[in-house]
């Protein structure tokens, strides 16, 4: 009896995992034009985020929506523009290592951190984006 139990916990865990990793960016990135279509909004995000430039991405975030023309044009040569949505963002620089959030009577402000990595001389160096509503005000390096 202990032996079936743990068979079926077992297959439950994988069967977990299994769904788990359908949905992961990685997945999701290796997909056709087609087959994003029928990604789930908040999967396709985080691959979007997870694989910035990503031309496939990113047409489809602006198919769906996501993002509009003239910052379709920016986020694939991993460049902000004035106004871009975070998903724009996203799609352009990645996933922030840190965010520092500030909410007043203005909305929400928020200071998004990134860090490139430099291949010829093996070293980080930082970059910053900043969005005021939803929407990006400013950036430096």
């Amino acid at each position: 009896m202990k032996h079936a139990a743990k068979m079926t916990f077992s297959f439950i865990v994988l069967l977990v995992l299994i769904n788990g990793c359908a949905m992961s960016p990685m997945s999701i990135h290796w997909l056709s034009k087609e087959e994003l279509r029928s990604v789930p909004k908040k999967p396709f995000i985080r691959a979007v985020e997870f694989y910035p430039t990503d031309v496939n991405l990113l047409d489809e975030a602006h198919r769906r929506g996501l993002i509009t023309a003239e910052n379709l044009i920016y986020a694939k040569r991993g460049c902000l523009n004035v106004g871009m949505s975070y998903t724009a963002l996203g799609g352009a620089w990645g996933i922030p290592y840190n965010m520092n959030v500030s909410v007043g009577s203005y909305g929400v402000k928020i200071q998004w951190c990134f860090r490139d990595f430099n291949s010829l001389t093996s070293s980080y160096s930082r970059k910053y984006a900043y969005t005021r509503n939803g929407k990006v005000t400013s950036w430096q390096f």
